[in-house]
């Protein structure tokens, strides 16, 4: 065998040796993961994110669902018979970005402030949970175990 063909075995067997973990659990029936805390750093919303969070429901929502019907009939005239491309998470995303771009400063400012004052308490939240879970494993208590 050649040297490149063993590394590349070497190197399979090394990332397929240990069972995978997706969310804390094993996949299939082996033992839990051994990982009780969770304490990783959880990422802040990105511009567009926010925006939509503060004004999704209050503003934009009756409007992207008139726009995505008439770009459902639209579609369906121009393209007979062939399905949408474009889901309307998609669409929502699109349009909700636009509409990010066209905002005023100050706008944009208190997306900010709401970006930086949600990524501190989803910390703390996180921690939380975190010591909630350790707690009932020790006491053997029951309650909303994700794993």
């Amino acid at each position: 065998m050649d040297l490149q063909l063993r590394q590349r075995i070497k190197a399979w067997f090394h990332n397929h040796k240990r069972p995978s973990v997706s969310g804390g659990q094993l996949k299939g029936p082996k033992e839990r993961s051994t990982s009780i805390l969770n304490l990783r750093k959880r990422r802040m919303l990105q511009p567009c994110q926010a925006y939509h969070v503060l004004t999704y429901e209050s503003k934009w929502k009756v409007e992207i669902n008139h726009k995505w019907e008439a770009f459902n009939v639209a579609w369906a005239k121009d393209h007979p018979g062939e399905p949408i491309k474009k889901t309307r998470f998609e669409f929502m995303n699109n349009f909700i970005r636009e509409k990010y771009q066209a905002e005023t400063p100050e706008m944009k400012q208190r997306v900010e402030d709401f970006r930086s004052k949600t990524s501190e308490k989803s910390i703390n939240k996180g921690f939380q949970e975190s010591v909630f879970v350790l707690f009932r494993r020790w006491f053997g208590l029951p309650g909303q175990q994700h794993d």
